[in-house]
């Protein structure tokens, strides 16, 4: 049986997957349960339209005015507990209107407030639909690692205007006791 932020993630992706709908969205608006996205609106403003179809999970087209501070789409992961050695991926076929990188990063929930950690890796954006790999192994001073807490996947969109389809999207984590890592182990990286 799988970790159940993998299994949680996965059911959202399936519901979207499942949702037949287009049209604006707002600020922290929940396109299905668990899958939506946030914007500052108080340095920038965003329009930003959603299509879910059979050829998509989502489509996303995005008019950007001012200097949002931040412009994420967001994906709950649910509560449970990371290890150190754990190791987290997304795999996504997507596409979107030019080459970037799309950063990510978990936020933590907890009794004491909200933490974030930076993914290790990216998912490339280029305009031709492609299979994107991101791997993070969980060091013992991450955020995320630890006690059972609600997660949630954040991923950085462009602060411009500009349009993403994910066609594709799946979540997966590999236990710690498997003792794969998604990166070399250097005498600098021993402790995590």
């Amino acid at each position: 049986m799988g970790h159940s932020c993998e299994t949680f993630a996965n059911g959202v992706l399936e519901a979207l997957a499942a949702h037949q709908g287009a049209g604006a969205v707002a600020n922290n608006a929940r396109i299905v349960p668990g899958f939506h996205p946030t914007w500052d609106d108080e340095d920038g403003a965003v329009t930003l339209i959603h299509d879910c179809g059979p050829e998509s999970l989502v489509r996303l087209e995005a008019s950007v005015a001012g200097q949002p501070r931040w412009l994420t789409l967001n994906l709950d992961l649910g509560v449970d507990a990371f290890d150190p050695g754990d190791v987290i991926g997304i795999v996504a076929e997507i596409a979107g209107d030019g080459e970037a990188e799309l950063t990510m990063f978990i936020r933590t929930s907890g009794e004491d407030g909200e933490v974030d950690t930076e993914l290790a890796e990216p998912l490339a954006l280029a305009a031709a639909p492609h299979v994107a790999t991101a791997l993070h192994t969980v060091g013992r001073g991450d955020n995320l690692a630890g006690e059972e807490r609600f997660h949630m996947l954040g991923m950085r969109l462009p602060r411009r205007d500009f349009k993403l389809d994910i066609k594709e999207m799946r979540v997966f984590v590999l236990p710690a006791g498997h003792g794969l890592r998604s990166r070399p182990m250097t005498l600098a990286g021993a402790a995590d």
